[in-house]
Parts: C-alpha cells; sequence; structure tokens
C-alpha cells in the first residue's frame, strides 16, 4: 500500500473503474466503498463512458464523498498505446458525449472482430454467446477483459492474464487495435469538456523521452502514484512532472472488487494533490 505522509489527513484515489467499462464495482457501491475506506474524494475514470458518473455524484453527495468527473481515453503514438485521464470534466458536455459514442461502438465493434478471430483459431467461443453476455448497453463500454471473462467462462483459459499472454494483447494471433485518437486529440477533447488531461501510468509506457512531446500535445500532469510502484520510481515521476511544470496524481487503477491486485486503498494521495489540480482550473482559461 501507498500511503503518502505528506497530507492533512485527507486522501484521495484518482483512477477507478466502475461496471460502466471494464470494473466491477457499480458507482454506487465504489463510492461507497471507498467512504468505508476513510477516502476524501475519488476519481471514477471509466474507458469511453461517463454513464456512472451521475449515480456516483449524487450517491459521494450523500454520504459526504467527494466525487471528480473523469473519464480514461486511449490513444496512439508511434505504434505506443497511451491512456490519458480527463480530469474535472463536464461529462454532460455534447461534444464530449458525441465522441465518447463512437469510441464506444468502435470499441463493440472491435470486441465482436476479435471474437471471430479467435473462432478462426479454433477457440470455444461464440459472438452471439458473447453479445447475450456483454451486450451493446447505452452508455457502456466493451473491451478486451470482457472477452477475456467470457473465454474464462468458456473455460478456454485458466485464468485472464493468460488470455492477454496468449490471444488479447498487442502481437497476439487475436489482437485488434483500437480507434486511431492521438494523444493531441485526445487532450483537446478532455480541455474542450473543461477537464485536465494527466498522463496515465508513465511507468507502464517507459518512454520517458517522449514526455516533453505529450506535454506539448496538451498533457498537464503524470500520474506518478499508482499501484504496486516502488517509491523511487514515484519519486522520478513527481521530480519529472516538477521539472515539466505539470501536475502530479495517483491512483490505484481499481477495476475488481477483490479479485486482482488493483485494490481500492491500496493508494492514498494527499488530499491536497486534488487542491492543485482544482487552483490549476482556476488558471487555466476553459477550452
Amino acid at each position: 500500500m501507498c500511503v503518502c505522509k505528506d497530507n492533512d489527513g485527507r486522501y484521495a484515489d484518482l483512477h477507478l473503474h466502475t461496471n460502466a467499462s471494464d470494473g466491477t464495482y457499480g458507482p454506487s457501491e465504489l463510492v461507497e466503498a471507498a467512504a468505508k475506506l476513510g477516502f476524501s474524494a475519488i476519481a471514477i475514470a471509466d474507458h469511453d463512458t461517463v454513464i456512472g458518473l451521475d449515480e456516483a455524484i449524487e450517491r459521494g453527495k450523500t454520504i459526504g464523498l467527494e466525487v471528480i468527473p473523469a473519464v480514461e481515453l486511449s490513444t496512439n503514438l508511434d505504434a505506443l498505446e497511451i491512456h490519458i485521464l480527463g480530469y474535472f470534466i463536464d461529462h454532460h458536455h455534447p461534444g464530449l458525449l458525441e465522441k465518447l459514442l463512437f469510441f464506444r461502438q468502435y470499441r463493440q465493434n472491435r470486441a465482436e472482430f476479435i471474437v471471430v478471430k479467435l473462432q478462426k483459431l479454433g477457440v470455444a467461443v461464440d459472438v452471439d454467446e458473447f453479445l447475450q453476455e456483454y451486450p451493446n448497453e447505452s452508455g457502456k463500454s466493451v473491451g478486451r477483459l470482457h472477452v477475456a471473462q467470457h473465454l474464462l467462462s468458456k473455460g478456454a483459459i485458466s485464468n485472464i492474464a493468460e488470455a492477454f499472454s496468449r490471444y488479447l494483447g498487442p502481437g497476439k494471433p487475436a489482437y485488434a487495435s483500437k480507434c486511431n485518437l492521438s494523444p493531441r486529440e485526445a487532450c483537446q477533447l478532455i480541455r474542450e469538456a473543461g477537464g485536465i488531461p494527466v498522463l496515465a501510468h508513465p511507468q507502464h509506457l517507459r518512454r520517458d523521452e517522449l514526455l516533453p512531446e505529450l506535454v506539448k500535445a496538451g498533457i498537464k500532469g503524470l500520474e506518478a502514484y499508482y499501484n504496486n510502484t516502488p517509491e523511487v520510481v514515484i519519486d522520478h515521476y513527481r521530480a519529472l512532472a516538477r521539472e515539466l511544470g505539470i501536475l502530479v496524481t495517483g491512483g490505484s487503477d481499481c477495476h475488481q472488487d477483490n479479485k486482482d491486485q488493483f485494490l481500492l486503498g491500496t493508494i492514498k494521495l494527499p488530499y491536497r494533490y486534488v487542491e492543485e489540480m482544482k487552483q490549476h482550473l482556476l488558471n487555466t482559461p476553459a477550452g
């Protein structure tokens, strides 16, 4: 667990997912779980959807937990997949909603295409069964993790990690690329919705030389605090953020309630980082 010491007793987790995308918590369940752990604020950043935010925000108001509206977008740069978080977005912004709808439809088509590729590989899956299990519901986001869960339910794999290592990861036989969105386009979309673009888990990217280019594209922060990240690596990205003149954020990237290592409560970020984000918004013109 990473519990930062330089704080006033208030904590935040700024990278959480619900069952609106590939998490297992419902929006209200996630808020209640975070409140029980003593968090003052959380950010729900589902992939390509904001459908869970209204419920979460309202539940947060009733129990005294601040819920920051956010979203996570997948982008591509030089064949690299780069995830960008958008914080304090207007999650009712028409332009944002239109784009997210397009991204979700692309995701749905991609998932179906992956299932067809798996069938051709002789894996015992079926598109119709997959769609029954994961229907194209309004506002929900379907991804590779759902395909992996379907494979697990069919007995085609022994665990989720195997699905990605054998079939679904980049370069594997059933892989299919995501929508070709650039970091600059994602940052612009987030800014148009009044939000702050932040580079998610730079520890996974391992391409620090790209950070100046990403800052020029519109990135305003680094997710320095992240699950299973050694303190020396956290310090490294905090220092890089200071050097680049951008914000520091952090979160657990929690997807599931108790089934993986990315658990709610493993990252407790000092609330002062949330205050710095709010101050940034006050000092930055919208759009």
